[in-house]
């Protein structure tokens, strides 16, 4: 898991549950350009990672901030897709783990989305209106990890649904 003072990868595009999320587990959210799609942009990344990375410890650690890089969150923004199979290849290389915040990627078509990484999240949609549930209501969080596989679900929603 993320120790404190590991840095976290994520897009400067973003929305702040990811950036809370990491700050509430002792992290640092480490901002990386987005690009076209409103995601990572992988070019500028993967030089980054090139330049002011090296690998200790069996892990990324950046000589620029002297802290480890441990995880990538790359964020699906407004239903924007992109493949995520290079960005694995790049996390992977530098031994970062990836948490896939596919939330947002409902109806988005590209293939691989929430189903290539250690880990994805995905929103829900209201079962009585088919709107997309939003400020953090509800959330599957998915893992290949057999220790993990919670559903997280707030007792507001809990009313509002009928659960």
């Amino acid at each position: 898991g993320l120790k404190n003072n590991e840095e976290v990868l994520v897009p400067s595009f973003n929305f702040i549950a990811s950036i809370n999320a990491i700050l509430y587990s002792g992290g640092i959210p480490h901002f990386v350009d987005s690009d076209f799609n409103l995601g990572i942009d992988q070019i500028k990344l993967q030089k980054y990672l090139k330049k002011n990375t090296k690998i200790k410890k069996k892990k990324c650690f950046n000589l620029k901030t002297h802290k480890y890089i441990s995880a990538c969150i790359p964020t699906y923004s407004y239903g924007y897709g992109f493949d995520i199979s290079n960005l694995i290849k790049i996390c992977k290389k530098y031994k970062i783990k990836v948490i896939e915040d596919s939330s947002e990627a409902l109806g988005t078509k590209i293939k691989n989305i929430g189903n290539t990484s250690m880990t994805w999240i995905m929103g829900m949609f209201n079962k009585k209106s088919g709107d997309l549930v939003s400020s953090c209501e509800a959330v599957h969080v998915y893992t290949d990890q057999t220790t993990m596989k919670p559903t997280l679900i707030t007792d507001e929603l809990k009313k509002k649904l009928d659960f």
